[in-house]
């Protein structure tokens, strides 16, 4: 019995289980009897799949939408993935700030954030310009060492509460037959 040794070069593409055949041939002194083998390169494991979270926020105040990018599957090596956000009924530039770049994973790391600010409404709210709610979008692409799976997070900015307009509730009451039903009407705004 001997061995032939056949080195195995390593390429950085991910890529399903490969092979190619050894003949034996021109035996001296002897006779071949299976003359073909087949040498089989193991599957590279799956990639990762990439998926972003969708949030809602608040205008109220200025804040950030941070939403998470998972990274789920063999973290065993490094990836990164592009974003943009994408305006929806929230335009980027009056009720966001436009962001795009690049997120990179590190081996072993399985989550990223992403930061996007949310603008305050400049204009103080009357009944005739109230906002209601508002989205848009953060779009992943162009993944390297991954797959996209859940690709797109929304942002929804929830609803204004209208500033300098009254608003009245009014409570539940109980109360018997011949006696007096009371009922709290409370004012805001």
């Amino acid at each position: 019995t001997a061995e032939i040794p056949i080195p195995i070069l390593s390429n950085a593409r991910n890529e399903l289980a490969e092979q190619f055949s050894v003949i034996l041939e021109n035996a001296t002194d002897a006779v071949i009897g299976n003359a073909l083998g087949t040498v089989t390169i193991a599957a590279d494991p799956p990639l990762p799949t990439l998926s972003i979270d969708s949030i809602e926020v608040s205008d109220r105040t200025p804040v950030e939408a941070v939403l998470t990018v998972t990274r789920t599957g063999d973290l065993t090596r490094g990836a990164s993935v592009s974003y943009t956000t994408v305006g929806g009924s929230a335009e980027g530039g009056t009720d966001f700030a436009p962001q795009s770049g690049t997120i990179t994973f590190l081996a072993g790391q399985a989550t990223a954030t992403i930061a996007i600010p949310i603008l305050a409404n400049s204009t103080p709210l009357r009944p005739t310009n109230r906002e209601g709610v508002e989205s848009f979008d953060v779009q992943l692409s162009d993944p390297v060492d991954a797959t996209l799976g859940g690709a797109v997070g929304r942002v929804t900015i929830s609803a204004d509460a209208a500033v300098g307009v009254a608003t009245f509730s009014i409570s539940n009451s109980t109360a018997r037959e011949g006696g007096v039903a009371e009922v709290t009407v409370t004012r805001g705004g």
